[in-house]
């Protein structure tokens, strides 16, 4: 049987600062074409201090500190040159440069015996240089038909350099090439119906937060970090039919995608079931260990539906109803247990409404917009959790006062909205499928009501 859960206290203390610049600079070359260049430049610093104490009666414990120093920069150049090859065929060509940094220390220390021992320590420096050269083409067939292409090759070295309390520095390099292509068709076959189809190679920009080790608050553990992951690819492919109504009085779009993945990143099983001999460890002695890394294949499709209508039609001009609706089924084969499962937080369907009226010559507007959810889940190395995130409403009236002002009254979580987890958990690693006990955990949400009172001075 386990033992009782204790009451626990999280206390954090966290400093930031993050700050970013820009700018960009065209002109026309003649004939030759036009020419634009943009920079940007950023950084963002995070340290955060974190404690977490066992609360005992009138008695607060000390449990564990945590320490995370963070620094990411990144600079980025882009330049591009746009002509005119013909009067039907517009071809822009550039480079894009850019550098990323992200240097981290993470330690955690345990409470034992009134002093702190340490626990786990994580010093990693990351670098990626990263090239683009690409070439982007628009050919207006016809007034009605529109077909762009575009090339990008994508050419980058990441390094990272992490540093153990322990032994030598562990140093590890990649290099990586990619070719990014991408097809749109647009066909207007007539004045309110549209039809686009699209396909398209994409390569993911690596998370680095993935490279070192945080700690997860929810599941009270520290995930360590995974170096040698790699960006994920995917082919994705759209086909959108849209049709509008006369005078703008709505719109309606059904769009159906499919998505086949390599390389997807998720957590991945990290844990040695065979010592150096290559004989088997036994179970007692196994370590269970889950880190983001890579899966070699997965696959998502579905239908997107948008829809709006101005409610002219019932004498509401100036009233707009707009309805959004997706439906995505996806799988991957989950690492630990060895099933095809869905995505981690994916959920199959999801509807959204909102509802606004301007009654312009009262000088206010009111409405209200909603979200449905099913239910989600993720996998890991010893549980699997379901989670129902409950429906959300809100309604809202604003009104004009004294011309320049506006008074606001928003009603939020007019149901009261919850969020329910059932998990599983297990004694150890899920294959050998040994149920310790069930966890169910439920947050619920009070009504909010708020005013708000925004002018122009």
């Amino acid at each position: 049987m386990n033992a009782a859960k204790e009451f626990q206290n999280w206390d954090e203390d966290q400093t930031a600062l993050k700050w970013e610049a820009g700018g960009d600079y065209t002109t026309t070359l003649g004939n030759i074409g036009t020419w634009k260049t943009l920079f940007i430049i950023n950084r963002d610093r995070i340290d955060k201090q974190s404690l977490l104490t066992d609360v005992l009666a009138s008695v607060s414990v000390p449990d564990f500190r945590n320490d995370e120093y963070r620094v990411k920069k990144e600079k980025i150049l882009r330049s591009s040159l746009t002509r005119n090859i013909t009067d039907q065929q517009i071809l822009e060509v550039g480079v894009e440069a850019a550098v990323n940094n992200y240097d981290t220390i993470f330690t955690q220390e345990d409470y034992v015996s009134g002093v702190y021992e340490l626990d786990s320590f994580d010093d990693v420096a990351v670098s990626e240089n990263r090239y683009e050269l690409f070439a982007n083409h628009t050919y207006n067939i016809s007034s009605k038909i529109v077909l762009q292409s575009s090339l990008v090759g994508e050419f980058s070295k990441i390094s990272s350099l992490t540093v153990p309390l322990i032994g030598a520095n562990i140093e590890r390099s990649k290099k990586f090439q990619f070719l990014k292509p991408r097809v749109d068709f647009r066909y207007d076959f007539t004045e309110n119906d549209q039809f686009r189809a699209s396909v398209e190679r994409k390569v993911s920009q690596l998370d680095f937060q993935n490279f070192v080790s945080k700690y997860d608050v929810g599941l009270d553990l520290v995930r360590l970090g995974n170096t040698g992951i790699v960006p994920e690819k995917s082919w994705n492919y759209n086909l959108t039919y849209e049709h509008r109504l006369p005078n703008d009085a709505g719109a309606l779009q059904v769009e159906f995608f499919y998505r086949d993945i390599k390389d997807y990143i998720e957590l991945v099983d990290f844990t040695e079931f065979f010592d150096t001999n290559g004989l088997p460890i036994a179970r007692a002695d196994i370590d269970p260990i889950s880190v983001s890394g890579n899966i070699p294949t997965a696959k998502a499709y579905g239908i997107k539906t948008t829809g709006n209508l101005r409610l002219g039609l019932i004498g509401l001009p100036e009233a707009l109803l707009s309805v959004d609706y997706k439906w995505e089924k996806n799988e991957v084969r989950d690492q630990f247990s060895g099933v095809l499962r869905p995505f981690k937080w994916s959920r199959e369907h999801e509807i959204t409404f909102n509802f606004r009226h301007d009654v312009t010559k009262w000088g206010m507007s009111y409405g209200a917009k909603g979200t449905i959810l099913t239910d989600n889940g993720r996998h890991e190395i010893d549980e699997v959790a379901s989670t129902y995130n409950g429906d959300s409403y809100e309604a809202f009236v604003e009104i004009k006062i004294f011309n320049d002002m506006k008074l606001s009254f928003i009603f939020e979580h007019i149901t009261p909205l919850k969020y329910i987890t059932d998990m599983k958990i297990y004694n150890d690693h899920i294959r050998y499928n040994d149920l310790s006990y069930l966890d169910n955990r439920t947050w619920k949400y009070v009504k909010e009501f708020s005013v708000f009172l925004q002018g122009t001075f």
